[in-house]
């Protein structure tokens, strides 16, 4: 598990808790080969993650607020490790493309509350992805 405060062990600054985006705390669970957000105020982001030989899949929900976004509620670093935590155990970790490409293509989307997001272009993105990485 990720130790939020050995990578940024200064966000505690003279009573101001400043928390890193989103885009760098995932980047700490692998390489982001591709991501997708909604492009609204709030919304959903996407991911597919790159550790060693395995791929991952990450969705995660975002606000304009710190009453409607898990991230910006986050006062110290006990809160920002719990929600680290909680995001990267929520990771869908294949030990292959093609493993992750089998249970996307499993997955029954259109039910999911992702469909009716960002979902559509993150999918479009994953099924370009091997035609572009894999040449």
């Amino acid at each position: 598990m990720i130790n939020i405060k050995d990578h940024f062990p200064n966000l505690d600054q003279e009573g101001y808790f400043d928390t890193p985006p989103y885009n760098i705390i995932v980047s700490l669970f692998g390489e982001v080969l591709i991501a997708s957000h909604d492009k609204d105020y709030h919304g959903d982001s996407f991911y597919l993650l790159k550790k060693q030989d395995k791929y991952g899949y990450l969705s995660l929900s975002w606000g304009s607020c710190s009453g409607c976004d898990a991230l910006q509620a986050c006062n110290n670093y006990d809160e920002l490790q719990q929600l680290v935590s909680r995001l990267e155990t929520s990771i869908n970790w294949q030990n292959s493309f093609e493993d992750l490409q089998q249970w996307i293509k499993s997955r029954d989307w259109e039910t999911t509350i992702e469909w009716h997001t960002g979902a559509k272009e993150f999918l479009t993105k994953f099924r370009e992805y091997p035609l572009r990485a894999f040449k």
